[in-house]
């Protein structure tokens, strides 16, 4: 199309989009909704495009004004950026789908125009992280996706809000500082900023720079790690996802986070010895922290009252089986890391879109305040059941299937200690998510009395909750194809 390649084409649009609506906004225009479900469907469109791309031509690489990669910005476009590329443009395509008119009510009519800007800066911010394959350009993206995730949670100005951004802002500008610290060390080792360069120039200096080498990979591991709010790093997570505007809460919870994971995994899979992080025991570490995000994590769920903080915390637990998956680094638990980066920005999205629709119509904020909802809206709480179970495990829903794959990892790395934990923290999940099911369907009287007037939902709100149900039943019950796919990426990194 246009003679551009239809990932470079992606950026284009969005940084096109995200300048016009400034001036749109001066002009009055008052459809800036319409406008990001316009802009983020024809990206989808595009992002499709890649995948099927990558699937017929292969890897290709992109060398922006026709410099080398050693001394250029290089785009990458393998079956690992094409997956995620799609995942990301899909989710906000979905997420701008259910911003109907009482949703964007929650942002003020005056800041739509500056919030959508926002929201395509952080878009394209996070599809430019998964696609480079520059350490500072990564740098350079990380950057640019805190200040606008930072704008987006306090676009409301109010005290939460601001609270909020602050303390995110401060985190992860120390997660920022540790992440270009690691690449400066890295630069001084290799001479190189191309991650498959560098990672080729380390695999031969490591040995002889042991400290520089161990240096970097300590501080781009913390960096990435408080970004990612893998526990105990996760301090920003809960307050951002209760303060923010739903759609914000959902862009946070379903793909902020796992554009993070991913550059974590080209880092360290593609850049830093994965022997040498295994010498040092920083894998123990993780796998460690991994652990106690997944126990604790489900613990701190169990004991809020607030349903979003509830849902943030179970990110916590979530987010620790993403990174168990990961630095177990075996072949079945990579796998399953890597469908749970899918599956639970899936499952995670609905829950947060069920939610936000319950508090916004009822006010319901509190878990004791779902007593009786399931009646009123059997659909939007049948969505929140299904999502909650898959959280769960539950077979055949997609979050089994990956928990299944990470589980059969701990065999394979001989870590039984580990499956433990994933069995126990299923329960706890249960211990959390049941009853919110069992009271909204089957508590309180049928004549109940609420303090909200009953407001049927439109079908345009109800389409993308619908659509992620029927992603996590096509995920759970055909998973052979999603597997094979991610299997192929797994194969090439290890």
């Amino acid at each position: 199309m246009l003679g551009v390649h239809p990932g470079i084409l992606i950026m284009l649009v969005l940084l096109i989009s995200a300048f016009i609506s400034p001036v749109l906004d001066q002009f009055k225009f008052k459809k800036f909704s319409f406008l990001a479900t316009f802009v983020s469907g024809i990206v989808f469109v595009l992002s499709v495009l890649v995948i099927f791309r990558v699937n017929s031509i292969g890897v290709e690489y992109y060398n922006f004004g026709g410099w080398t990669p050693d001394k250029g910005i290089e785009f990458v476009f393998s079956e690992l950026e094409a997956l995620i590329l799609l995942l990301v443009s899909g989710m906000f395509f979905i997420i701008y789908l259910y911003n109907q008119k009482k949703i964007r009510e929650e942002i003020s009519e005056h800041l739509r125009g500056w919030y959508f800007t926002l929201a395509f800066m952080l878009q394209a911010s996070l599809i430019g992280l998964i696609l480079t394959n520059d350490l500072f350009n990564m740098f350079v993206f990380i950057e640019i996706s805190a200040l606008t995730t930072v704008a987006i949670i306090s676009i409301n100005e109010n005290k939460d809000t601001v609270f909020a951004s602050i303390k995110y802002l401060f985190l992860t500008a120390v997660g920022s500082s540790s992440v270009l610290f690691s690449t400066g060390l890295i630069y001084l080792l290799t001479g190189y900023l191309n991650m498959e360069l560098a990672g080729m120039e380390l695999m031969e200096v490591a040995g002889m720079y042991p400290a520089a080498t161990s240096m970097a990979m300590l501080f781009m591991f913390f960096g990435l790690a408080m970004k990612s709010a893998l526990f105990p790093l996760h301090i920003w997570l809960p307050d951002a996802y209760y303060s923010a505007p739903t759609i914000s809460t959902a862009i946070m919870a379903g793909l902020v986070g796992k554009a993070y994971i991913v550059v974590f995994i080209k880092v360290f899979y593609r850049v830093l010895p994965l022997s040498f992080f295994e010498q040092t025991n920083m894998s123990e570490i993780a796998i460690v922290m991994a652990g106690m995000a997944i126990i604790i994590g489900s613990l701190f769920a169990i004991s809020q009252t607030k349903i979003k903080r509830m849902l943030a915390y179970s990110s916590v637990a979530q987010i620790g089986y993403i990174f168990l998956g990961i630095t177990l680094a075996t072949e079945s638990s990579i796998t399953g890391g890597f469908l749970h980066i899918v599956n639970h920005s899936i499952i995670k999205t609905l829950l947060f879109l069920t939610v936000g629709v319950i508090i916004i119509y009822t006010g319901a904020e509190n878990i004791v305040d779902f007593k009786g909802i399931g009646k009123k809206y059997p659909l939007t709480m049948g969505l929140f059941a299904l999502s909650a179970l898959a959280m769960i495990g539950i077979p055949p829903l997609n979050g089994f299937i990956s928990k299944w794959t990470i589980a059969i990892g701990t065999i394979e790395a001989e870590k039984p200690l580990y499956l433990i934990i994933i069995i126990l923290s299923s329960l706890l999940n249960a211990v959390y998510y049941l009853p919110i099911i069992i009271q909204a369907f089957f508590g309180g009287d049928d004549d109940l009395e609420y303090d909200w007037e009953f407001k049927r939902l439109g079908f345009k709100i109800i389409l993308p909750m619908l659509t992620l149900g029927v992603l996590i039943l096509i995920i759970g019950i055909f998973p052979a194809k999603p597997i094979n796919y991610i299997n192929r990426i797994v194969s090439i990194l290890i």
